[in-house]
C-alpha cells in the first residue's frame, strides 16, 4: 500500500493505490447510517411540538 517514492519527502511514504474492502465497507455502513438516523429524524417531526421548548434551548447553555 505505501511505497517510497523518489517525488516524496525524506521518511514519507506516499499512498499508492486506492482504498481497500474494509475502508469500502466503513463507508458504505456510514452511508447507511446516515441515512437511517435522517429517516428517523424526519419521521419523528410531527412529535418535535410535543418536546418542551427548554429541552430546544439547552444548547444555548453550553
Amino acid at each position: 500500500m505505501f511505497e517510497r517514492s523518489r517525488q516524496a519527502e525524506p521518511g514519507r511514504a506516499q499512498w499508492v493505490g486506492g482504498p481497500d474492502r474494509v475502508d469500502r465497507a466503513i463507508g458504505v455502513g456510514a452511508l447507511l447510517m446516515l441515512a437511517a438516523v435522517s429517516v428517523a429524524i424526519w419521521r419523528g417531526r410531527t412529535e418535535w411540538a410535543q418536546i418542551p421548548w427548554p429541552v430546544w434551548c439547552i444548547w444555548r447553555r453550553y
